[in-house]
Parts: structure tokens; C-alpha cells; sequence
């Protein structure tokens, strides 16, 4: 499966020092041209330190960089009722050509357009979850991160505290289990 990646969540997981929650999606990773030079090509020239994160992320993993061919574009053109920034555009474009089944973005609007065409979506505090979940950190790792995007306006603090509180369920679940099968 493939999933299509926006600059927003690459930009997201490159100011909390989690690019590489990524990697465990399991799924062939594709991010269109245009998002690519708007997340690294841009970014450099306005000397933007992420921008050399996002670039060396994208050395060190195959993530496919794909152009979105014309016929793809304008049937999603045709699609939507309304115009969407070039970007987004861009993902949801590719998402249809490559036949995607998820979206990974942290833009709110992008999402719901993307859930709308039926795609699967995914934010950079979910890739936090999943990591917790799957015991790749632990929850004060997984608390951080969600509070590092937090604080770089990545996330609000209502959505954060409802990512925390999962968090919580999810380890006091492990607890329980992990009682149950020791005293058990």
C-alpha cells in the first residue's frame, strides 16, 4: 500500500526530531514534487533549518518523489467543488494516481478533503501513538513529542490532551495486562 505525504507533516515531525516515525508507517511512502520543493527547495533558500533535516531525511530513506501527471490533476479539479491550495492539490492529485489508500497530513483542512475522496488519514500525533503503541517509545517519550507540537503550532492543546489521555489508557491497558499475567 501507499500512502502520500504532505509538507505539513514533514515539517512537523522535522521540529520534534521524530522524521523517522515515518519510516514505521509500513507502507511505500510518496510525496509529490511540488511538496517536496516546497518542504526542501524553498525551505533552504529562506534558510530554514528544517528545510536540511527534511532533505537528509530524504537521502537516508526511499521515499519516492513523484510528479502528478495533468490528466490526474484535472480529474481531481473536476472533483472538488472548490479550489485548493497548490500543494494540497498536489497530494490529493497523487493520492488518486497512485491509488493511495492513506493521506499523511497534519493540515485540518487538507484531511477533510482527503476523507471526503476516501482516503485514510493520518497526523504526526497518530505516527506518535502508533510508536507507543507498538512499544517503539514509551510514554514519556510519546508525551513529549505530542507536547514539542504543541509548542512549535503544530497541534492544539485541546487535540494534544486528547492524544494524552489515549496515551494514558493505552499504558494503563499494558499495566493491567502485564498484572494480570504475572499475578494471574
Amino acid at each position: 500500500m501507499k500512502a502520500i505525504v504532505d509538507t505539513s507533516t514533514l515539517i512537523s515531525l522535522a521540529r520534534i526530531g521524530e522524521l523517522q516515525r515515518l519510516v514505521t508507517v509500513g507502507k511505500q511512502l510518496v510525496v509529490p514534487d511540488l511538496v517536496y520543493h516546497e518542504a526542501v527547495v524553498e525551505g533552504e533558500t529562506r534558510g530554514i533549518a528544517d528545510a536540511t533535516v527534511i532533505k537528509g531525511y530524504f537521502s537516508n530513506h526511499s521515499i519516492k518523489i513523484e510528479k502528478v501527471d495533468k490528466v490526474s490533476w484535472n480529474n481531481l479539479r473536476r472533483r472538488l467543488s472548490k479550489v485548493v491550495e497548490e500543494g494540497d492539490h498536489a497530494v490529493l492529485a497523487l493520492g488518486m494516481q497512485e491509488k493511495a489508500y492513506d493521506i499523511i497530513t497534519d493540515d485540518v483542512g487538507l484531511s477533510k478533503i482527503a476523507i471526503s475522496l476516501g482516503f485514510k488519514v493520518t497526523a504526526s500525533s497518530d505516527l506518535l501513538l502508533e510508536a507507543l503503541r507498538n512499544k517503539d517509545i514509551g510514554f514519556d517519550e510519546f508525551e513529549n513529542g505530542i507536547r514539542n507540537l504543541v509548542v512549535e503550532n503544530r497541534l492544539s492543546s485541546r487535540v494534544a490532551e486528547i492524544y494524552v489521555i489515549e496515551g494514558k489508557s493505552h499504558e494503563k491497558k499494558q499495566r493491567a495486562c502485564k498484572d494480570q499475567y504475572t499475578y494471574g
